[in-house]
C-alpha cells in the first residue's frame, strides 16, 4: 500500500520517470562499475577486479559458471586474460600489439601470453594448441580467427562485437554451433554491442550457491 501511494505521488509530481532513470544510471555506472572502467580506461568491475571486455550480460553469464576445469584460448590479450587466469584451469592468449603484450605479461602469474605481430600467421596460432574448451575471439582479423577456431574446438566459441561480423556468425551456425546473443553495454564505452556465444557440445557447469 505504501509503495502504491508513493508511486501515485511521484506520478502526480512527474518525478517517477526521472527517479527511475537515476536508479538505472546507478545500476550501470556504480553497481556494474562502468564509471570506474571508463575513468581508468580498463575493463574492471566496481571493485577494480579485471573482467573481460564483453557485454555485461555476457559477463554476468560467465560469472554463473564453474570454469575451473576449462582450458581457454583467446585471440587478443587484456583484462580478460587476467580474469581467465583466476577462474579457469588454464589460459593461452595471442596478442598482436607489442605494447599491450608487455603490459599484460607483467601482470600474469600463471597464464600464458604470446606475441604474434604477423597478422597472416596470427589466426594459425591456435592450431599449435592442445584440447580447448573455450575460444574467445576479441582481437585482430576476427573472421580469419573464426575459421581456424572451428578446427580446434566444437565446444564454445565466443565472438565479441559480433554485430560487425555477420558472415562469421553465419559460418559458425553452418558448422553446427547454436548462437546465443548477449546484447548490452560493455565496460569503458558508451554504446550497445553484442557478444555472441556459439555453443557446440559445451555443457555448462554452474557454480554451487
Amino acid at each position: 500500500m505504501k509503495e502504491f501511494l508513493l508511486n501515485t505521488v511521484l506520478a502526480k509530481l512527474q518525478l517517477r520517470a526521472p527517479l527511475t532513470a537515476l536508479r538505472s544510471f546507478k545500476v550501470l555506472e556504480h553497481d556494474y562499475g562502468h564509471f570506474r572502467s571508463a575513468r581508468k580506461w580498463q575493463s574492471v568491475d566496481r571493485h577494480n577486479n579485471p573482467i573481460p571486455w564483453l557485454t555485461y550480460p555476457a559477463i554476468d553469464y560467465l560469472n554463473t559458471l564453474d570454469l575451473s576445469e576449462c582450458r581457454i584460448f583467446e585471440y587478443g590479450a587484456g583484462n580478460s586474460t587476467l580474469y581467465w587466469e583466476k577462474v579457469a584451469k588454464s589460459v593461452v592468449s595471442i596478442e598482436s600489439n607489442p605494447k599491450w603484450f608487455k603490459k599484460i605479461s607483467r601482470q600474469l602469474t600463471s597464464g600464458e601470453i604470446y606475441l604474434q605481430e604477423d597478422l597472416e600467421q596470427y589466426p594459425d596460432e591456435i592450431l599449435e594448441r592442445g584440447t580447448l574448451d573455450i575460444v574467445l575471439i576479441d582481437g585482430a582479423v576476427r573472421p580469419e580467427c573464426v575459421k581456424q577456431a572451428v578446427k580446434k574446438t566444437k565446444s564454445l566459441i565466443i565472438l565479441d562485437n559480433s554485430q560487425e561480423f555477420p558472415e562469421s556468425r553465419e559460418f559458425l551456425r553452418s558448422q553446427g554451433f547454436k548462437e546465443i546473443v548477449f546484447t548490452g553495454f560493455s565496460p569503458i564505452v558508451n554504446f550497445i554491442s553484442i557478444t555472441s556465444f556459439f555453443i557446440g557440445d559445451f555443457i555448462p557447469k554452474f557454480k554451487k550457491d
